[in-house]
């Protein structure tokens, strides 16, 4: 983490010397940039215009209405100045593209159109082909009044430029948003990698969001219109209209995931979604009217929101938590309050400001977004295996027989005990090896595959403490009045439906003529009933056929279970019901076993005072005997 911490400290100071570059840039011969709609007495009183010359711009201004009529316009007027004009050559906006733009050049006798862009415009269309919109202008002694409108109303860095510096801006854009487009498609990479390792929702949000960002990074800069579709300007308005739209939607929904708030807080996670919501519905809004207003004040308003979200993750101290909430702060300031509440003000930042903003809160966002996942998928590993040392902590101590004078039987127990335990260790072994170093294709599958260790090592670890300690079957066993019929037919019943194919094997006949009751744990004893049933379909080979029978003897309930199928030595009748015994013979045609059915079958009839045994019987299979005291 330390590694990962570092390096995203080089990243970001990368990113402050990159935008700082963004920020000194040439601002020589900058106009003042108004709102419209245009007085035409102000623009006569600054060009100086004489009465024919102001009628005939008012009847131009009449007739050419600007594109998105639900967006105002922008202004600006440059008056004939030989020692301006004389050098200009270019007019720069800061953008790398504009819906509608018009550029009027007026003299004393006649005004001309000698520019003109609508939303249709591709970039083949430009006069100068270079990603950020660049319009020339004639040095001949006139004057020019300049309309435009941009997608989000942001104010336009208007300046007058000559072609040396022209060519510095091309030639300083390309390097800056290259570096920038390179930083966002390394996060990109890490994303996919671990979207690819690690398939689930948070990873998804959180790809779809980076990938949009890096394509707005890549909008703004003009490297969609002119490298992606140079030819049509409409489908680049629309995109620029959809990104705009989209990008806050899987930034909330990536929120939302990372920090489970649908788990731990239902009001933030309605919160969420009603945003969510809002956004959905602003969509078709802004294709509509060709403005993304609507959804810049939702952004700016949602600050609060996201403010408070940021605080509550801190508070969490879940693993990653506090570098996310710093991650939403930045982009609270950043983007929602500097960037949007600059374009909602109009003029309080201009375009090459804003873009500033944007870029640096969405890099540094992505970046710590990054360092949080890192950090929660390292703890999510650290959890695990803390999990599984406390569950081998707990077998080892589980395992100490209270005699001493079984020290032979402890031996083998405990030979037994690691046997069982080394396959499903090893396998766990394997798979946190792989995730620690990446090279497992699902995780989430990983993941569940240790989760299906991990539940079978506990089942082993509470059945084992349940044959090796006296005390765990008392607390368990809940007695309760029955009579002998009435559990055979429950027995009978269990078996045939929960053991497969058994309904044709299974014979039980008894021999009670009067009510005899019990009082037992009528569960656990149809638990014994099960196992031994199932173990001997299971090992007593093909067509093997099982038969029980009950009968009442000095007031014991005495069960014999006879299966027809191999007989056993005489060591295995010994061992049969010692906890981790397995069979070696060819009855045991399974690995599915852990040992311990048996063995607590042996001490849930100890503890209702009976007792069991086994044997061969006279028909070549295996005979198993358990008795049970009737109530008096």
């Amino acid at each position: 983490m330390k590694t990962i911490t570092r390096i995203c400290s080089h990243i970001l100071i990368f990113i402050a010397i990159t935008t700082s570059f963004v920020v000194t840039a040439n601002d020589s011969a900058s106009l003042s940039v108004r709102l419209g709609p245009i007085t035409i007495e102000t623009v006569a009183a600054e060009l100086k215009l004489n009465a024919t010359a102001k009628q005939k711009l008012r009847n131009y201004l009449d007739n050419n209405q600007p594109a998105l009529t639900q967006t105002p316009y922008q202004w600006a007027t440059i008056p004939s100045e030989p020692a301006l004009l004389n050098k200009a050559r270019y007019l720069s906006f800061g953008f790398a593209r504009l819906p509608w733009l018009e550029v009027y050049q007026i003299t004393s006798d006649k005004i001309a159109l000698v520019a003109k862009h609508t939303p249709v415009t591709g970039f083949t269309d430009r006069y100068l082909p270079a990603a950020q919109l660049y319009v020339p202008l004639s040095s001949s002694n006139s004057h020019y009044l300049i309309r435009y409108q941009t997608f989000a109303n942001t104010k336009a860095t208007l300046q007058v430029l000559d072609q040396e510096t022209v060519q510095q801006q091309i030639v300083k854009s390309s390097i800056l948003n290259g570096a920038l487009v390179g930083i966002i498609l390394a996060a990109l990479g890490f994303v996919v990698i671990n979207l690819y390792f690690n398939f689930n929702a948070t990873n998804i949000s959180y790809s779809i969001w980076t990938t949009l960002f890096m394509l707005i990074v890549l909008d703004m800069s003009g490297f969609t219109i002119k490298y992606f579709w140079p030819d049509s300007g409409l489908f680049s308005s629309v995109f620029t209209v959809f990104l705009m739209t989209v990008v806050p939607i899987f930034h909330l929904l990536f929120i939302s995931n990372f920090l489970s708030l649908k788990r731990y807080s239902r009001q933030l996670h309605l919160s969420c979604n009603a945003f969510i919501a809002a956004y959905i519905l602003l969509i078709p809004v802004a294709f509509v009217t060709q403005s993304v207003l609507l959804n810049l004040i939702l952004s700016f308003s949602i600050a609060p929101f996201l403010t408070y979200i940021a605080f509550w993750a801190h508070r969490q101290q879940s693993p990653g938590s506090t570098i996310f909430a710093l991650s939403l702060l930045n982009h609270v300031i950043l983007v929602n309050i500097i960037a949007i509440g600059g374009v909602l003000t109009f003029h309080y930042l201009d375009v090459k400001s804003v873009s500033t903003a944007i870029k640096l809160g969405y890099l540094l966002e992505v970046t710590l977004f990054a360092v949080a996942l890192a950090k929660q998928h390292k703890a999510a590993q650290k959890e695990l295996l803390h999990t599984l040392e406390h569950q081998v902590q707990t077998l080892s101590s589980s395992i100490e027989i209270g005699n001493q004078q079984k020290v032979a039987q402890q031996r083998r127990l405990l030979t037994d005990l690691s046997h069982e335990l080394r396959t499903p260790l090893t396998v766990m072994k394997v798979q946190i090896e792989c995730l620690q170093h990446n090279i497992v294709e699902n995780v989430s599958e990983s993941y569940a595959k240790l989760m299906n260790k991990t539940n079978e090592l506990n089942t082993l670890i509470n059945q084992f403490m349940l044959v090796t300690e006296p005390n765990q079957l008392n607390k368990i066993l809940t007695l309760s009045e029955i009579d002998v019929q009435t559990l055979i037919n429950q027995v009978h019943s269990l078996v045939i439906t929960s053991i497969p194919h058994s309904i044709d094997k299974v014979r039980v006949t008894h021999q009670i003529t009067s009510i005899a009751k019990l009082n037992v744990d009528i569960e656990s004893i149809k638990k014994v009933f099960s196992e031994i049933v199932s173990n001997a379909l299971t090992h007593g080979g093909d067509g093997v056929e099982v038969h029980i029978d009950c009968k009442v003897i000095n007031n014991i309930l005495e069960v014999t279970i006879d299966d027809d199928g191999s007989p056993l030595a005489q060591t295995t009748h010994d061992n049969m019901f010692d906890p981790l015994y397995k069979l070696n013979t060819s009855r045991n045609r399974t690995n599915h076993s852990t040992g311990m059915g048996l063995a607590i079958c042996k001490r849930i009839i100890e503890g209702h005072g009976g007792v069991i045994s086994s044997k061969n019987n006279n028909i070549g299979g295996v005979q198993i005997n358990f008795s049970l005291p009737l109530l008096s």
